[in-house]
């Protein structure tokens, strides 16, 4: 029994750590009244799933993804957000890209996608690139969002973008990095990480 207070305790002490940024995690919810030693278990259990749905990173993916030799759009990196990742009003999907433009003589596209979500821009210029999108949901239901977006070329004035959704985030939604080039070769438009992270 002491060992498992001793766990509790040392859960509760990582909560407030991680609660007292709001950049890192929501704030935990208080308790009140005494503990019942018999509950110490299910109490810490609790605790363990507050802080795991706090903020979650999704399948980050580091290294290169280029664009094949073809001029349609291609995947550079993909993740996979999970089923029912929006519960609450408010809670954001915040996903960020980058990478980099080879010299060739043609039109880079970069494009980030969310389900039904698209935003995309061209540069004819071989610069380093950013891409973001975040996703903000409405409501409880996880059916309704707003977003922006950014993608801004190394040197040019960003493109923003803003919008409404209706995904169903009931079920697992796909998001990727694309890459098109003007001209058939490889390797003109890569991806260096891609990464997602929900805020609850």
């Amino acid at each position: 029994m002491k060992q498992l207070r001793d766990r509790l305790w040392a859960a509760t002490a990582l909560a407030a750590l991680l609660s007292a940024s709001p950049a890192l995690a929501a704030q935990l919810p208080l308790t009140s009244g005494p503990q019942d030693p018999s509950q110490l278990q299910a109490s810490l259990n609790n605790l363990i799933l507050t802080i795991n749905n706090s903020l979650g990173l999704y399948a980050p993916q580091v290294g290169a993804g280029i664009n094949g030799s073809d001029t349609t759009t291609d995947t550079l990196q993909t993740i996979i957000v999970p089923a029912n990742f929006f519960t609450a009003n408010g809670q954001t999907l915040h996903l960020l890209a980058s990478g980099i433009n080879a010299g060739a003589a043609a039109n880079k596209t970069v494009g980030l996608t969310f389900g039904t979500i698209t935003i995309s821009a061209t540069s004819a210029s071989a610069v380093a690139w950013k891409a973001s999108l975040d996703i903000v949901n409405l409501g409880s239901a996880g059916t309704s969002q707003v977003y922006s977006g950014v993608i801004d070329f190394s040197g040019v004035t960003p493109t923003v973008f803003q919008g409404t959704a209706t995904i169903a985030t009931a079920t697992a939604q796909t998001s990727t990095v694309t890459g098109r080039t003007d001209t058939a070769a490889s390797g003109v438009v890569q991806a260096n990480y891609f990464i997602g992270e929900i805020v609850k």
